[in-house]
């Protein structure tokens, strides 16, 4: 039986204090409370969980379900530290994805882009480069159209 994606903080919060206060001094929030609720302590840490460093890769791992490492909904994507329930669900959710541009500067004409695409080559076991990456931002969704006929 898969485990369901959810926040291991919340679900360890009571037994162990070593998650809470790692993430605490890992972004500074000392002040941080554990909640009363489930799913209150990982909601305190969420603005992190965008975090390309190591701050964001342990916020992830403990708050994978806050985190939304399920959805390819959440943008950049930034997956390392996701539980593996998780990713499991965000690839069965990729099987049946649409394509849809989000009108995003910074990710056409920064370098969110290029880390974007350099994650998902990583994540999906893709040959470094192997996204058309110029054709992919100029086009965004029409590119996947004109790839398929090029081939």
């Amino acid at each position: 039986q898969q485990s369901a994606c959810g926040d291991l903080l919340d679900r360890q919060i009571e037994s162990h204090d070593v998650f809470f206060l790692a993430l605490q001094y890992a972004t500074g929030k000392k002040n941080a409370s554990r909640g009363t609720m489930v799913g209150t302590a990982c909601q305190q840490f969420a603005a992190f969980c965008k975090d390309y460093g190591y701050t964001g890769s342990l916020v992830r791992s403990y708050c994978s379900k806050t985190c939304r490492c399920y959805s390819a909904q959440v943008m950049p994507i930034v997956r390392t530290g996701c539980q593996a329930e998780c990713l499991d669900k965000l690839r069965n959710e990729q099987v049946n994805a649409v394509c849809r541009d989000n009108n995003d500067p910074l990710f056409f004409n920064g370098t969110a882009g290029d880390e974007y695409f350099q994650a998902f080559e990583e994540f999906n076991f893709l040959p470094k480069g192997i996204i058309r990456r110029r054709l992919v931002k100029q086009y965004g969704c029409t590119a996947l159209k004109i790839l398929n006929e090029s081939e």
